[in-house]
Formats: structure tokens, sequence, C-alpha cells
């Protein structure tokens, strides 16, 4: 039994190796240094090393072959808990986004938690005020018909196109203006 559990987590450990890709390493050094990578590059004398840190990507180290004391595979489940350890250590915790699970700032995580409860909250206030629910009840006239609503005179759509093109306009004009004032100096004189 114990025979195929081991072999089980060995095909976990295996797939999961080779759904990422590339294997990770616990390096050891002779002077008892300890770091975690991927091999990058393998000469007869020298290991280059791709450091496996998410929180701090991009490092590279190159160590000679005859200063490592143990080259050791990372197992995929030691690899994930040492990573979330680095990054809680960094005050970092995952949190589910749009684009899926990412290492968020903790501060940052806990405003916007805050946040969305704020605003539940003035939801449920303006839900429950009087002039909203009077708002919501269509209200009858005197022959028992329902009133009906008066649309704004501008519409939002047109109140928006002028917001959007007033500026165009205006750049539009002074551009015109301006050529008016430079061609007046320079070719009439």
């Amino acid at each position: 039994m114990r025979v195929v559990a081991s072999a089980a987590l060995l095909v976990v450990a295996a797939c999961a190796a080779a759904e990422e890709g590339r294997e990770s390493y616990a390096v050891t050094l002779d002077n008892g240094a300890v770091f975690h990578g991927f091999i990058e590059y393998e000469d007869d004398n020298v290991i280059r090393f791709e450091i496996d840190a998410p929180w701090d990507p991009g490092g590279a180290r190159t160590v000679n072959r005859n200063r490592i004391a143990s080259l050791e595979p990372e197992w995929s489940g030691t690899r994930e808990r040492r990573i979330r350890r680095g990054w809680e250590e960094r005050g970092r915790i995952e949190a589910e986004t749009v684009q899926g699970p990412r290492w968020l700032p903790r501060e940052d995580v806990e405003f916007a938690r805050r946040a969305a409860e704020l605003e539940q909250e003035r939801a449920a206030e303006l839900r429950d005020a009087p002039i909203y629910a009077e708002a919501l009840i269509t209200e009858e006239d005197a022959s028992g018909e329902e009133a009906e609503m008066e649309a704004p005179e501008t519409p939002a759509a047109e109140r928006h196109w002028a917001w959007l093109w007033a500026p165009h306009a205006a750049v539009v004009a002074g551009a015109v203006i301006l050529i008016g004032v430079v061609a007046r100096l320079f070719l009439m004189t």
C-alpha cells in the first residue's frame, strides 16, 4: 500500500513539474547557503541557475560544480508551500482578481474589502430611503392611469457628446485664429 501511495505521489510531482515545464532544485552550497532555482545552463564546470523567487524576478546565479554540496529536485507541493511562505513573509496574501489569483499587498485587499462593505451598506441605505422608495412606486393621477415620467430636455447621450467634442472644437477654433494671425503678420507685410 505504501509503495502504491509513494508511486502515486511521484506521478503527481512529475506531472506538476512537467506542467510548469521546468524542474525547481534546492541547491546547498559548501558554505551551507541554500537557494532554490531552475537550471538555466549546464557546463562541465559551471551551472547557471535562474532563482526561483517570484517576488524577486530576474535573479540568476552561476555556481562552480565543486562548490555544490547537494542538488536535489524540489517537490511541487514543497515548492508551493515555500512560495506561499515567501509571499506571506513579504506582507502579501493571495486574492482572486479578474485576471485570476494574484498575490496582493494585505493592506490593498483589506481596503478593497472595506470599500465593498461600505458600498453595500450605502446601497442598502439608499434602497430604504423614502425618496427612492417613492420613486419606485408608480404614481397614479386622478383618472386612475399611471403618470408618465417626463424625459429630461437634453438626453444623456447628447450631454456626453457636447462634453466630449467641445474641447476639440475649441482647439480647432484656436488653430484657425492662430493661422489667421500668422498669415496677416507675415504675408501682409
